[in-house]
């Protein structure tokens, strides 16, 4: 990301979206901070999304692990760089 510091203050508010009765902006939540956010702000992320998946439909299931895979990626090669 660019310019993390200018989606700070959204992230903030997309916090709150997690527990969201609407599941799709809840999910829409979730992808967005594991897109946004920083090593510090993601470990807490998936905290939440172990009791969030067990409430939701498969479908927004394949979304959320997308969005943690392309975490995964990001950050293996942040870590394959500081070596």
């Amino acid at each position: 990301m660019t310019h993390p510091m200018a989606v700070t203050n959204c992230n903030i508010d997309m916090k709150s979206l997690i527990s969201d009765q609407n599941r799709s902006i809840a999910t829409l939540a979730i992808t967005t901070l594991l897109k946004t956010g920083n090593e510090s702000s993601v470990e807490g992320l998936m905290k939440q999304i172990t009791n969030f998946m067990s409430d939701i439909a498969d479908e927004f299931k394949i979304v959320v692990v997308e969005a943690i895979r392309s975490l995964c990626l990001k950050y293996i090669l942040v870590k394959d760089l500081n070596v």
